[in-house]
């Protein structure tokens, strides 16, 4: 039986692309026979690819196969990759370009992944800055000029009034209560809800906090009122 060549194994690579779309680093290595995620490195750099920007970098797709949406993401499931690069320079674009900034939640949505862990890497490295607006922080351009002029437009956005249904409150009240522990914020309802499947943004959960006026130090007799 012939040995397989760099080219064999390449095509081999190609075809495993076309017919699924992602392959994890694992699955490449074992395509071409290697034993290491460098070495794989190598063989990649004759194929234009993706690495993905969520699930740790650990999915590849090629970037022929990927169709962007108008932020220069595209999903594959719950798999994420972007033109852009990294999540952390993804997150600095969305942001940059945004007229208004962005909050968490704004993030999040389009990310489809929790950003919180990022956003404060984002913020001590001054990649972006951050000002508090109506008890949610705003992420904003690092250039001055930028943020005043994105604040600007956020001030002048109508304020949302509260619309949140009684089965998306009540399953928000629940799972604060779930999980207090001396203190709770929308933030980790939002964290917990998304491992169950929901993506109820930190905006909903705060209008519900701030409608039932739930404080961030909360006891049972807190849902009792």
């Amino acid at each position: 039986m012939r040995k397989k060549t760099k080219k064999d194994k390449l095509e081999t690579a190609r075809g495993a692309f076309d017919e699924k779309k992602v392959l994890l680093i694992a699955d490449l290595i074992n395509i071409f026979g290697i034993t290491s995620k460098r070495s794989v490195l190598r063989y990649m750099k004759n194929m234009d690819y993706l690495v993905s920007y969520s699930h740790a970098g650990q999915y590849y797709t090629l970037r022929k196969l990927v169709q962007f949406d108008a932020d220069g993401l595209w999903h594959y499931g719950e798999i994420g990759f972007s033109k852009h690069g990294t999540l952390l320079d993804t997150i600095t674009h969305l942001v940059g370009k945004s007229e208004s900034g962005m909050t968490n939640a704004e993030i999040q949505q389009d990310c489809r992944l929790v950003v919180k862990a990022a956003l404060i890497d984002l913020v001590n490295k001054k990649k972006l800055r951050r000002e508090k607006k109506q008890k949610v922080y705003v992420y904003t351009s690092m250039d001055s000029q930028r943020a005043e002029e994105q604040l600007g437009i956020r001030d002048k956005l109508q304020i949302t009034q509260y619309s949140v249904d009684n089965a998306t409150a009540l399953r928000i009240l629940l799972k604060a209560y779930q999980i207090v522990q001396g203190t709770v914020s929308p933030e980790q309802v939002a964290t917990a809800l998304l491992k169950e499947g929901s993506k109820i943004s930190v905006d909903i959960i705060q209008q519900v906090f701030d409608h039932y006026e739930l404080k961030k130090t909360l006891d049972s007799t807190s849902f009792a009122q």
